[in-house]
């Protein structure tokens, strides 16, 4: 029999399904019955079964990567619609940038390169970002530092002005 001819890839499957959904224990027979493993030598139906196994994964992994591909083409599409929008409302405008987000990272894990346009979006989107944390960084520690004071002020008793206290008299 011809390693890769129909009759024995139908053996093989046959061989398989037997090993698969059988006991443990029975598995070490059919093992050395079927010719899959015979006195730790592999047979070529040992080599036929990996091979197979290896070419049906390598196939899974392509179609996979292929369908992410698309499916990045057709978020950097999106994104490109939602940018150019022209009624520019507050809501188009975060729909927009989410759209954006999304079509940066699904481009930058398969490879794709974004429009110039698309690109330049992003980056002053991450400028915003950046800008919009900052500030409110600052009004937190800003809010921070009046509640300390305020709680200064109640802690000091009336006959000693709070101010008299900072300056150390």
């Amino acid at each position: 029999m011809e390693i890769g001819s129909g009759s024995c890839m139908e053996e093989l499957h046959a061989a398989c399904r037997d090993y698969f959904f059988s006991a443990p224990e029975r598995r070490s027979k059919m093992m050395d019955q079927k010719g899959l493993v015979v006195k730790g030598i592999e047979t070529p139906f040992a080599i036929l079964l990996e091979e197979d196994l290896r070419r049906r994964k390598a196939a899974k992994e392509a179609a996979a990567k292929k369908r992410q591909k698309k499916m990045a083409k057709k978020a950097i599409a999106e994104a490109e619609r939602a940018v150019n929008r022209v009624p520019w409302t507050r809501e188009a405008r975060k729909e927009a940038n989410r759209l954006v987000r999304k079509a940066e990272r699904l481009a930058r894990e398969t490879g794709i390169v974004l429009s110039l346009s698309l690109e330049e979006y992003y980056k002053d989107l991450l400028k915003r970002e950046a800008a919009f944390k900052a500030k409110a960084e600052k009004a937190r520690k800003k809010a921070e530092m009046k509640a300390c004071i305020r709680r200064l002020r109640e802690a000091t008793p009336k006959n000693r002005p709070f101010e008299a206290l900072l300056r150390g008299h």
